[in-house]
């Protein structure tokens, strides 16, 4: 598998970015069908298809905006406890959504990759919706579509909130985004995938257990417990498995509806049953550090300013997903802890890993005949997949050395 990050493929293909001084040209069908043959003459079987693009998407929904409708991010109105600069150039973020309005991006990909004998899975945001700007306040216009601020992570004095991160264990964030994965089904997908991959860490800080008092978690742990979680100290155990068991229903409403639908359905997890964000306290576990010990034994540390339990043993016992996705930090697969896992669960289990370069060469610290082992690994039948997010920087004004001029004029 691989997976296209659209807007981004959007950008350098039709030229806006890194276009050599030459006019963009208008996104086509014909460029989203060069992209699938590619895949296809390099031996992909699957894409996984990133249509998220900063809290938007980019094919057409009832549930969300498309880039260029709601506005860029006032950089004094972030949430969570650290404002990010989305680094988004006016100009480029209108121009993206002339191009998703050209016609559906999410229907010619699929049409694109089933022509060429590709099957194509809706890599979904599951916790990167960093667009904080989309809610209602920011954004009235968008009706409907605009998101609820309160249903993100809340902190523990309910005065602030961490953007990006839905809160799972409450019903409406489960039935909205829910709503949002039978809608992309109605365009011919083959299946989902609940991936982590997130932009928003560095919100959250470092503060252990301070976001996800969310009104329903509050109320769970008075109930089970017998005391109020935003009083004096707070177990992260129980707090994070509160939110887990959120998340496990969510997994359970999304299955109904993709399996309902004749489609796949693949959950990320991580080999230490616990996850989260934290910004530097977490170090490689946001990007999914392989290790056997497994967190959930309600002593461990858990430096993380927000996180749940995972509960994959549950997804399988329960025929609720038919993998899992675990992702590799970029200095060790922990293939090892993989086949762990494995065994547990006794259903497949994928490797996802991040490949990144600058201008052609390879950043550290992975070499390339690291990626190759882990090839090999899968055509050995040691992991069941092999996914690959290819991120080749190309030379774009963003990244220049005056990148500051260039934002604020």
């Amino acid at each position: 598998m691989v997976v296209i990050r659209v807007y981004g493929s959007i950008f350098y293909t039709t030229g806006q970015w890194h276009g050599e001084g030459k006019p963009a040209e208008p996104l086509t069908r014909e460029h989203i069908d060069g992209w699938m043959k590619r895949c296809a003459d390099a031996g992909v079987r699957t894409v996984l298809w990133r249509a998220n693009c900063a809290g938007t998407l980019t094919y057409p929904s009832k549930s969300a905006a498309l880039p260029g409708e709601s506005p860029l991010p006032d950089p004094n109105a972030g949430m969570g406890v650290a404002v990010v600069k989305q680094g988004w150039l006016e100009s480029d973020w209108q121009w993206l959504g002339e191009q998703c309005r050209r016609f559906n991006t999410l229907a010619a990909a699929v049409d694109a990759a089933h022509a060429h004998g590709l099957k194509l899975m809706l890599d979904f945001n599951t916790f990167d919706m960093v667009g904080s700007w989309c809610h209602k306040t920011h954004w009235p216009e968008g009706g409907d579509r605009a998101w609820d601020a309160d249903w993100w992570l809340w902190s523990r004095d309910g005065t602030a909130r961490l953007a990006g991160i839905p809160c799972y264990a409450d019903p409406a964030v489960r039935r909205r985004r829910v709503d949002e994965i039978g809608e992309a089904i109605g365009h011919g997908i083959d299946g989902v995938v609940l991936g982590f991959f997130s932009h928003c860490d560095g919100m959250s800080g470092d503060e252990p257990c301070s976001f996800g008092f969310n009104p329903a978690v509050v109320e769970q742990y008075r109930q089970r417990h017998g005391v109020d979680p935003r009083q004096g100290d707070v177990d992260p155990h129980r707090m994070y498995a509160l939110h887990g068991e959120g998340f496990t229903q969510f997994v359970r409403d999304a299955s109904n509806v993709v399996h309902g639908a004749g489609k796949k359905l693949i959950v990320t997890t991580r080999t230490d049953g616990v996850h989260g964000w934290g910004n530097s306290a977490a170090a490689n576990g946001l990007n999914g550090d392989m290790r056997d010990h497994d967190l959930r034994d309600g002593k461990s540390k858990l430096p993380l300013a927000a996180g749940f339990y995972l509960e994959p043993e549950n997804w399988a016992r329960e025929g609720l997903v038919d993998a899992l996705m675990c992702c590799a930090p970029y200095a060790d697969a922990g293939l090892p802890a993989i086949a762990k896992l494995k065994s547990k669960v006794n259903i497949p289990v994928h490797l996802w890993r991040k490949y990144t370069g600058w201008k052609g060469v390879i950043s550290g610290p992975m070499t390339m005949q690291q990626y190759r082992r882990e090839a090999q690994a899968a055509q050995r039948g040691d992991i069941d997949g092999y996914c690959l997010l290819a991120m080749q920087i190309s030379h774009h004004r963003c990244f220049s050395p005056d990148w500051a001029a260039v934002y604020a004029t």
